[in-house]
This record gives C-alpha cells, sequence and structure tokens, in this order.
C-alpha cells in the first residue's frame, strides 16, 4: 500500500449528503480562464484530480459513499469504510472492499451549522447535470457533473491511454467542478480549491 501525506484533500459530510475533493501536490501553474484554452498539458495533468458527491449510508461503523458524481471512471468497485473516532476531531476510516487507510482531521470551525442541496444546473448548450451544494460550519461545497458520462475504466488516465480522445472530448471528460472554500458574509463563498483550477479565487452566491 502507498503513502500519500501530500495531495490536498478535503471531505464535507452533511446528514445525508457529501462532497470530495483530492487535487495532487504538484500542480502546475494554470493561467489559463478556460478548460477550452487548456494545453493537452494541462489536461493531462487535470486527470490525475479526483474528487465525488453523492448520498452517504451509514449502518453502524460502516459507511458506504454511492457517487452520482464522479471525476474519476466507474470501476466496479463499492466505496465503504470503517469508521473510528479517536477523540472529538480525528477519524480512522479503513477500507472493506479495497485496502486502504485514511486520516481525518476537522477542520476549525466546521462545526455548528449544517446544510445541503441536491439539484441540477443548466449547461451552456441547455443539457441539465446533477450539481450539490455542501456546507458545515464556514466552509462549503460544489460539486456539479460533466455531460457526458465517461468510458468504464480503473482510472482517467487508463481511459486516456486506451481511447485515445480528441481535445474536444478529453476537455468534455474533465468539465467537472469541485470547489471548496470558505463562506464570507451575506451568503457568499468564496473558493479556495477546485478542480477547475480558474475557479479559484472566485466569489459564488451560495444557495442556503
Amino acid at each position: 500500500m502507498g503513502r500519500d501525506d501530500t495531495s490536498l484533500v478535503f471531505w464535507l459530510q452533511t446528514e445525508h449528503l457529501h462532497g470530495d475533493i483530492r487535487v495532487p501536490a504538484g500542480r502546475p501553474a494554470f493561467d489559463v480562464p478556460s478548460l477550452s484554452r487548456m494545453t493537452e498539458q494541462h489536461l493531462n495533468w487535470l486527470a490525475l484530480q479526483q474528487g465525488f458527491a453523492g448520498m452517504t449510508a451509514v449502518e453502524g461503523d460502516l459507511c458506504q459513499w454511492h457517487r452520482e458524481i464522479d471525476y474519476q471512471p466507474e470501476n466496479g468497485m463499492r466505496d465503504i469504510g470503517r469508521m473510528q473516532f479517536e477523540g472529538r476531531d480525528k477519524l480512522i476510516e479503513t477500507g472493506v472492499d479495497v485496502e486502504y487507510l485514511e486520516v481525518w482531521e476537522m477542520l476549525p470551525e466546521s462545526a455548528g451549522r449544517i446544510a445541503s442541496l441536491k439539484t441540477t444546473m443548466k449547461l451552456a448548450d441547455d443539457r441539465e447535470v446533477p450539481a450539490y451544494w455542501l456546507m458545515a460550519g464556514n466552509w462549503f461545497m460544489f460539486t456539479r457533473d460533466r455531460a457526458a458520462p465517461l468510458p468504464t475504466a480503473a482510472d482517467l488516465q487508463t481511459a486516456i491511454r486506451k481511447h485515445r480522445p480528441d481535445l474536444v472530448t478529453l476537455t468534455a471528460w474533465l468539465d467537472v467542478e469541485i470547489s471548496f472554500g470558505r463562506v464570507q458574509a451575506n451568503g457568499i463563498g468564496l473558493i479556495q480549491h477546485s478542480t477547475l483550477p480558474f475557479r479559484e479565487g472566485r466569489m459564488v452566491d451560495l444557495p442556503f
């Protein structure tokens, strides 16, 4: 089992819904305003990211995360973890179907108000895709799906090597927004981290 203590990872859990974003270390500079302006090198790096959102089912100390939105392709594996709390602010998650161990620490100011909204978002071509808004304390997460499904594969990099998509198709595969940030005053959120780097630093209206 490998070890990763350098990726940027945030998990936001409400009573029934969840969101997760995982950005590897060493991200190159993205000084472009949209996916369509990125180079193939940029797009291939974005394929390393992970993240998902959906419903959470809890039974005893087991949690299963049903992913309606997933940055990576469907690989046939269930996402189930055995949860063990250590004190109030630390959680140890051990994989059930897949061998892994994750250590989670609660962010400051993440307790208190909890809110979630499952909705849809209309894209530029008028297609509607699933979207999730989540809030815990002074933190929020927004997740919006891609317009077209991915081919089944172990991961995005494998799908790219196998199918060799053109730039238009590759851009569509990567057009998934998972943004995490801080709640500001008057129902505004500041995006701090995103699978779409050009979204970072932007203000968004929160629906809560």
